[in-house]
C-alpha cells in the first residue's frame, strides 16, 4: 500500500470532528475484579483471589461508542439494556462520557449483558463469567428500536453496527438499516459475528478479525495469501462491497472492492504491549473516516495509524486526535 501524505491524514483527522455516528448493537457492561493469589481453596483445587480492586466500563458496542467519542465524533447508541443495576451503571458511564443514552431501550425480559473477569495481578486472566440472555428481541421492542434508528438517520454521517450476537442485531433490523442507508447514501459498517453470517449478505463492508474471518469463510487466515483467499471467498459468497480484516499486531487487510487488489497494511507500533480493544479502535476510526468522505485507502491508513497507538498501550484503550497528530509528526 502506498504511503499517504501526513498532511492528507492530518486533514482527515480534522474532518471527522463532530460527525454524528449511529452505533447499533449489543451494549455490555465490562466488570474487572483484580486481586492476588497466595493460596488454594481447601474446598477444591482452585486458587483463592484476594480482592484488591474492581472497575466497571462500557464494553461491546459501548466500547466502540467510547472510541468514537474520544476521536471527537458524536456517537449515538441504539440497543437494549435490562431494568437492573448493571443497566443503570452502563447508562451512568456513557452519560459521564458525554454519550446520549435515550436510544438504549429497556428490555424487562433480560438482564443487562455483563462480563465479569477475575484478574490475578499483574495481568493473569483467571476466569470470566457472563450474565446475559442471547435470544432475539420481541417484535414490538425490535420494531420500536428500528423506528428510533430510522428517525435519527437523516442527521447521521455514518452507521456502525457492532454485533456480539446478544439478540439486538437480526435480519429485519439489518435489512431496514441497509435500505435506509443506501437511499440516503450513508456509509454503514458491520463488525460481525460468524453465527449471523447470512444476516450480512449485501453489506457495505464487514470488519471481522482473523478468527472471525476464518469462521465465516471456513478457511484459515494466518498468512497474507490465506487472508486473501478467505476474504475473496467471503466477498463472493455474501456479495459484499468491501471487507476489512483486522489482524492484531500484523495490521489489517483491506479489500476495497471485489475487483481491486488486496491492500495489506502493517501496524507501526514502537512496541506491541497489548492488542486488547485495538479492533474496536480500528473499526471506530475506519467508520469515522468513511463517514467524513474519505477513500477506502485513506480510511484504512488512518485506522492503521490508530491501531499502532492502541497496541502500544496496556489494557483496552482508545486513541485521541492529539495522539494521531503526534504520531504523524514523528
Amino acid at each position: 500500500m502506498n504511503a499517504l501524505s501526513p498532511q492528507l491524514l492530518r486533514n482527515q483527522i480534522s474532518q471527522i470532528q463532530g460527525l454524528k455516528i449511529i452505533v447499533i448493537g449489543d451494549f455490555i457492561l465490562d466488570h474487572f475484579i483484580f486481586g492476588s493469589v497466595h493460596r488454594q481453596s481447601p474446598e477444591a483445587p482452585v486458587p483463592v483471589l484476594d480482592l484488591e480492586s474492581e472497575i466497571y466500563m462500557p464494553g461491546g458496542a459501548g466500547n466502540v461508542a467510547i472510541n468514537l467519542k474520544k476521536l471527537g465524533c458524536d456517537p449515538v447508541p441504539f440497543g437494549v439494556r435490562g431494568e437492573d443495576e448493571a443497566g443503570s451503571m452502563l447508562v451512568k458511564y456513557l452519560d459521564e462520557s458525554g454519550i446520549p443514552t435515550l436510544g438504549l431501550h429497556v428490555d424487562r425480559s433480560r438482564p443487562t449483558t455483563t462480563k465479569t473477569r477475575l484478574i490475578e495481578l499483574p495481568h493473569q486472566h483467571r476466569i470470566r463469567y457472563d450474565r446475559e440472555v442471547r435470544t432475539s428481541l420481541d417484535d414490538e421492542l425490535r420494531d420500536a428500536l428500528i423506528r428510533s434508528i430510522l428517525d435519527l438517520l437523516p442527521e447521521a454521517s455514518g452507521v456502525l453496527i457492532s454485533d456480539y450476537a446478544k439478540g439486538v442485531v437480526d435480519q429485519e433490523l439489518l435489512n431496514q438499516v441497509q435500505r435506509a442507508c443506501q437511499n440516503q447514501n450513508i456509509p454503514w459498517v458491520v463488525d460481525p459475528k460468524p453465527q449471523h453470517k447470512q444476516f450480512y449478505r449485501n453489506a457495505r463492508v464487514l470488519t471481522p478479525n482473523t478468527k472471525e474471518a476464518a469462521a465465516l469463510s471456513g478457511m484459515p487466515c494466518d498468512s497474507d495469501d490465506e487472508v486473501e483467499r478467505s476474504g475473496k471467498a467471503l466477498i463472493s459468497e455474501l456479495h459484499l462491497e468491501g471487507l476489512l480484516i483486522t489482524r492484531s499486531e500484523k495490521g489489517m487487510s483491506l479489500f476495497p472492492s471485489p475487483q481491486a487488489p488486496v491492500l495489506h497494511v502493517r501496524t507501526h507500533a514502537r512496541k506491541v504491549i497489548d492488542v486488547s480493544g485495538a479492533g474496536d479502535t480500528v473499526i471506530a476510526v475506519f467508520t469515522a473516516a468513511l463517514a467524513s468522505g474519505a477513500s477506502w485507502e485513506t480510511a484504512a491508513s488512518l485506522a492503521n495509524l490508530a491501531s499502532g497507538i492502541a497496541v502500544s498501550k496496556l489494557g483496552t484503550s482508545f486513541v485521541t486526535p492529539d495522539e494521531l497528530y503526534q504520531a504523524l509528526a514523528i
